[in-house]
């Protein structure tokens, strides 16, 4: 099982900031793999790690088209959002904006899988942070 966790500071307003990354239709924003995301169940809120929303999401890795059921469960109020996809070799995440210096914000990405260590997997998370870096400056 791999384990990868990044941190990055931006300069944003926490709410709106989670708001907009816990938007699963912006999914393929933020994660450069991902081509598609749309829901296929109801979305709440809550902190269930099941997920209250199912989504199905499209990537390409490697050059590979692979498809995934995704469990999602967010806490606006937390700011914090947990993910699971299902199936052999799947990964399992959390998402948390916290506050950092006056005006700033912390967000961090923890994603774990099923398998062995993979560096594609950990060049998209450096991807997804450095396009959020990129956009809110601190």
């Amino acid at each position: 099982m791999a384990r990868y966790e990044l941190t990055t500071t931006l300069t944003a307003d926490p709410d709106a900031l989670f708001a907009r990354l816990s938007e699963t239709a912006r999914l393929p924003e933020h994660v450069s793999e991902v081509t598609g995301a749309e829901p296929v169940g109801p979305a709440h809120t809550g902190d269930v790690p099941d997920g209250d929303a199912r989504l199905r999401v499209a990537a390409d890795v490697g050059g590979v088209r692979r498809v995934a059921e995704v469990r999602v469960a967010t806490d606006p109020a937390g700011r914090a959002a947990v993910w699971r996809t299902l199936g052999p070799g799947g990964h399992r995440g959390r998402l948390y904006v916290t506050d950092a210096a006056p005006g700033d914000v912390r967000v961090t990405v923890t994603v774990e899988t099923g398998g062995p260590d993979d560096p594609r997997l950990r060049a998209a998370l450096d991807h997804a942070l450095g396009t959020l870096h990129r956009r809110y400056r601190p």
